[in-house]
């Protein structure tokens, strides 16, 4: 890189850093007078685009707020490859939408760029490995460290992995969709009614209202009962710990699935409830035939991943991990499980440096934290850490 455009860079970086100090100082019109001038030089930024946007957000202005969201995405779509919108993006695009209340393309977006999050039961449900019983060992001769350790087993779980969303848009589609409910008509075909009921389901237990979660499904699969609703109807007890109604569920997609659209998400979800009870064998060999249907299921992969983990196939999910880091090293979950591997072969050192990578996607997760605490301690018991 030549001086001079080192020097640019430099003087980018310097006005989007003034452009979140006024924008975090509450003076959205200089904010936005920063980032307009950064995106009309460089509108094919991401950074900046994403700036940009919820500052028009921030601002009140929603329609332009869409539009460049729209023209950023049309010029991506233009190089004439396969798109893959940043989660980020993906996140501003359904903020629009619910702000402007369009809610049928707020339904199109989640069932288009998130189905697989949606209706895939979380393999990392159930946080606990069984390489726990290795580190109950490690820490059984000091009470602080074991301490530390109940602190861990008790952690509730992070709901966002149910609905991959963070929690404030979480809450803002969950009101959406249960206004839209009241909006429902004889023009509504059962299809259309079902998805509405099931993604009200999934944002409510995302949100924690089991209640609610489970009238919802119940109301989606009475209307429709199609592959996709059985899906959703086998993850919502899937989570509440209903193993037994949820793979009834998931056969029931698997036998009415025709067309074979969605199979590859009900077998994934089939081999996440083996994993779940100790089959690990059978659940890798169900989610290996899902990806042989959908080899670039991102969320099939991760799902074969814990699976590997679990099943203590330690060289196996070492590759396994590091293949989906490939994928997305935006996505902390990929970190921690490579972490996890990592403290599990003894290489606490890579352990750390994952753990730490981890908890600088996800600053927020208590979990990541006390596992770098742990693998910190046992650092120190070999004299790594010194």
């Amino acid at each position: 890189m030549s001086e001079k455009s080192s020097s640019e860079v430099s003087r980018i970086k310097e006005k989007l850093i003034s452009g979140y100090i006024s924008f975090i100082q509450g003076d959205i019109t200089e904010a936005l007078k920063i980032f307009s001038d950064l995106h009309s030089r460089f509108p094919d930024n991401m950074l900046i685009t994403y700036n940009y946007v919820i500052t028009l957000i921030r601002a009140g202005n929603i329609e332009q707020a869409s539009k460049v969201l729209e023209s950023f995405i049309a010029r991506k779509k233009s190089l004439g490859v396969r798109l893959k919108i940043p989660k980020s993006i993906m996140n501003l695009i359904l903020t629009v939408e619910l702000l402007k209340k369009n809610i049928d393309e707020v339904l199109d977006i989640l069932t288009e760029y998130f189905a697989e999050e949606i209706y895939i039961s979380p393999p990392d449900w159930e946080i606990i490995p069984s390489l726990t019983v290795n580190i109950l060992d490690i820490f059984r001769a000091d009470d602080e460290d074991l301490s530390k350790l109940q602190r861990w087993l008790s952690q509730r779980k992070n709901e966002d992995i149910i609905l991959p969303l963070n929690k404030s848009l979480r809450e803002m589609l969950y009101r959406a969709i249960k206004s839209y409910t009241e909006e429902i008509h004889e023009s509504f075909t059962p299809l259309k009614i079902s998805q509405i009921y099931s993604i009200l389901s999934i944002t409510a237990l995302s949100l924690n209202v089991i209640s609610e979660a489970k009238k919802a499904i119940e109301k989606a699969i009475n209307i429709d009962r199609n592959p996709l609703v059985l899906n959703m109807y086998g993850k919502v007890y899937y989570v509440i710990g209903d193993l037994n109604t949820a793979i009834s569920a998931f056969k029931e997609a698997l036998i009415i699935d025709h067309e074979n659209s969605f199979r590859y998400i009900t077998l994934t979800n089939i081999g996440n409830v083996f994993a779940r009870i100790g089959d690990y064998d059978l659940a890798i060999e169900l989610i290996t035939k899902a990806l042989k249907i959908k080899a670039d299921c991102f969320v099939c992969w991760y799902s074969r991943a814990i699976a590997l983990l679990r099943s203590e196939k330690w060289k196996e999910a070492e590759n396994s991990f590091k293949a989906l880091i490939q994928m997305r090293r935006d996505d902390p979950r990929i970190w921690y499980g490579l972490g996890q591997v990592y403290l599990a072969r003894g290489k606490i050192l890579e352990s750390i440096e994952c753990f730490l990578k981890a908890m600088k996607l996800n600053p927020d997760d208590e979990i990541i934290q006390l596992h770098i605490e742990l693998a910190r301690y046992l650092a120190g018991r070999r004299g790594e850490g010194k």
